[in-house]
Order: structure tokens, then C-alpha cells, then sequence
């Protein structure tokens, strides 16, 4: 019978995915699918994602959400955050956020985010970001009662990535 060791490959995926499930649990039913550990992925891109959700009434910001997380996607790759619900089952409140990213060079990287709650997109945006650099995209529909979202995103170090460990 085989038994994982202290530090094996095995134990620190199941340790790192454990960690990212809190995470995003605490976060208030956020889920991400799609991203990968970064020992998995060929070309991993870390990022740390803010999406503040305003959701209005008449014009008037009715109630606010702000969810943070760090996550890692393979460059060519997309990556899902579900906030609100579950990924397969789509409700009309429930916000997806479809992140896409590409490198260009060596220190610049492309992110595609397509939002939609409800299915109905919301916001579409491609942002070119030089590593460590913050940038965003938001949107305010000119319906009073549709919710504005305002992404925030820069890229990481591998290293900052919970449960990350350079391969020896």
C-alpha cells in the first residue's frame, strides 16, 4: 500500500485546492472553474481579480458585492468565475465572468473578460497589462435597473499563489 509523503506532488495539489476552496467559499458562493494549479499548467498566468457587482434600482445602487481572489489560468485558456449559484445550473441574478489570457511577451500579458448575468452580457473587454500593473474595465448600463460590474485585475508572481511550489 502506497502512502503520500509529507511533501508530495499529490498532497500539495489536494493541500492547494483545499486552500482555494475556502477561499472561495468565504467569498460568498464564488466558484471558479477552469483554473488550473500552476504545476498543471503549461504557460500559468497568476492573477488577483477584484469584480465589484452594483446592483441598482432606479438608478440608485441598491445593493453592493465585492469578491477578491487569486487565481491561475494557462495562457490560451479560459477560465470561469461564477458568483452567485452553480455553474451549472444559470439563474437570472447570477454573474459570469469568462477570463481569458494570452501572452504577448516575456513581461505583457492580454486578458479577455466577458461578464453576463442572467446570460445577458453585461460587459465585454480586452486589456493589454504589463506584469505586477493593475488595470480594469467597467460598465454601467444605461438601464437604471441592470447591474453595473467593475473588474480590477494584475497579474502575480507565481509565487504569491496560495499552495504554490516551484518545481525542483
Amino acid at each position: 500500500m502506497r502512502h503520500a509523503l509529507p511533501h508530495s506532488r499529490t498532497r500539495r495539489l489536494f493541500g492547494a485546492s483545499g486552500l482555494a476552496l475556502l477561499a472561495l467559499g468565504a467569498a460568498g458562493a464564488v466558484q471558479a472553474m477552469n483554473a488550473v494549479m500552476p504545476d498543471l499548467a503549461i504557460d500559468p498566468v497568476a492573477l488577483e481579480l477584484t469584480i465589484q457587482l452594483n446592483r441598482r434600482s432606479n438608478g440608485v445602487v441598491q445593493e453592493q458585492k465585492l469578491s477578491t481572489m487569486r487565481l491561475v489560468t494557462d495562457s490560451g485558456k479560459k477560465s470561469l468565475v461564477v458568483i452567485g449559484g452553480k455553474p451549472d445550473l444559470l439563474t437570472p441574478d447570477q454573474v459570469r465572468v469568462e477570463i481569458g489570457a494570452r501572452r504577448r511577451d516575456g513581461t505583457r500579458v492580454y486578458l479577455d473578460f466577458d461578464v453576463r448575468e442572467g446570460g445577458q452580457p453585461v460587459l465585454k473587454s480586452t486589456l493589454l497589462l504589463e506584469d505586477g500593473v493593475e488595470g480594469g474595465a467597467q460598465s454601467t448600463p444605461e438601464d437604471p435597473d441592470k447591474t453595473g460590474v467593475v473588474v480590477r485585475v494584475r497579474t502575480l508572481p507565481l509565487g504569491d499563489v496560495p499552495g504554490y511550489k516551484p518545481r525542483q
